[in-house]
C-alpha cells in the first residue's frame, strides 16, 4: 500500500492537481442532473468523462454489463482508462458517476459520485504528465448505489462485476494497489 500512498502524494504534491478543475468537472456532472443508470444525464455524464479522457491519451474501456436489481435487469457500464507504464503492474484509483435513485428528491449526488467523479477527471490530466512505472488505471463504477437497501444483492453492481471480471481473466494479479473514493 506504501506504492500507491506514495504515488498519490506525489501526484496531489507535485502542484499539477487542480482541486479548481476537479470542482468544475463535479459541476458539470451535476448540472447533468441525476444519473441514474439509463437516463439521458447517465449517457451525457458517459460523453462528457469519454471526451475529457480522450483529450489526454488515454485507452478507455466501456465495460458493459447487465445488473440484477430489485427492479429488474438494468444496462450498467464501468469506464476505465489507462495510461500505460512500463512494469506490467498497474495502480487503479476508483469511483462511481451513477446517484441513488430518488426520483421525487431530484438527488444529484454532488458529495459521492459527482465528487469522485471530478477527482478522476483531474487526475487523467495529472498522470498524462507524467512519466509512470507502473500503469495507472481510472475507474468509473456504474451502479455503485443501491435501487432499495445495501444487501449484497443490491448495490455495487460495477465494483462486484469488475473484481470478478478482473479475477477471471488473472488482472487482479497484475494491481498493486488500488485506492477507491466511494
Amino acid at each position: 500500500m506504501y506504492g500507491a500512498q506514495a504515488l498519490l502524494a506525489l501526484l496531489l504534491a507535485a502542484g499539477d492537481f487542480s482541486g479548481e478543475q476537479a470542482f468544475r468537472h463535479t459541476a458539470e456532472l451535476v448540472r447533468l442532473g441525476p444519473r441514474t443508470p439509463g437516463s439521458g444525464a447517465h449517457a451525457r455524464a458517459v460523453t462528457y468523462v469519454r471526451a475529457w479522457l480522450k483529450r489526454f491519451g488515454a485507452e478507455v474501456e466501456e465495460d458493459a454489463f447487465q445488473a440484477v436489481t430489485p427492479q429488474g435487469p438494468v444496462r450498467m457500464r464501468n469506464l476505465i482508462a489507462r495510461f500505460r507504464g512500463s512494469s506490467g503492474k498497474a495502480v487503479v484509483f476508483s469511483g462511481h458517476y451513477d446517484t441513488k435513485v430518488m426520483p421525487a428528491s431530484g438527488f444529484v449526488g454532488a458529495n459521492d459520485g459527482g465528487a469522485s467523479a471530478g477527482f478522476l477527471l483531474e487526475m487523467a490530466r495529472v498522470v498524462s504528465q507524467r512519466k509512470r512505472v507502473h500503469d495507472v488505471w481510472l475507474v468509473w463504477f456504474d451502479g455503485e448505489e443501491a435501487y432499495v437497501d445495501y444487501t449484497d444483492k443490491d448495490g455495487l453492481y460495477g465494483s462486484r462485476h469488475l473484481a470478478r471480471r478482473w479475477n477471471e481473466t488473472g488482472t487482479l494479479r497484475r494491481i498493486v494497489a488500488l485506492i477507491t473514493w466511494t
